[in-house]
């Protein structure tokens, strides 16, 4: 993460997988019907009630209010759902390929969301 306007980056990906690694826990568990009514529909709700975009620019986040500001339910829930959204548009398949390139080129350094937009990216033009 490069700077905090990318937060939902992290958190989304990290909220993402702790039902995704639940569903490999327990298999019997249907990750699309759990993770639409606990995760994406309150977050549908309540995005349409408030007027936040998921990623601020990087002018709005300044001062430790802004910055915290950025730590709730639409950060987690509406970046983990995108996640899903994008995992389900991709296929699970490619979406975990290209995360798992993205995830290795920065694994030691930072990285923002255009980042991940390219291993997507690249991923489908070497499946097409």
């Amino acid at each position: 993460m490069n700077w905090w306007n990318d937060l939902w980056l992290n958190e989304g990906l990290a909220s993402y997988f702790e039902y995704l690694g639940a569903t490999f826990v327990e298999p019997k568990l249907s990750l699309d019907k759990i993770f639409y009514a606990h995760v994406v529909q309150p977050v549908l709700r309540e995005d349409s009630e408030i007027a936040r975009s998921l990623s601020e620019s990087e002018e709005k986040v300044k001062g430790s209010f802004s910055l915290m500001s950025l730590f709730d339910n639409i950060t987690y829930s509406k970046g983990a759902s995108i996640t899903w959204m994008l995992s389900g548009f991709l296929t699970e398949k490619l979406f975990i390929r290209a995360l798992t390139s993205y995830l290795k080129e920065f694994s030691f350094s930072n990285a923002n969301q255009d980042d991940l937009w390219t291993h997507i990216q690249m991923v489908l033009i070497l499946c097409l």
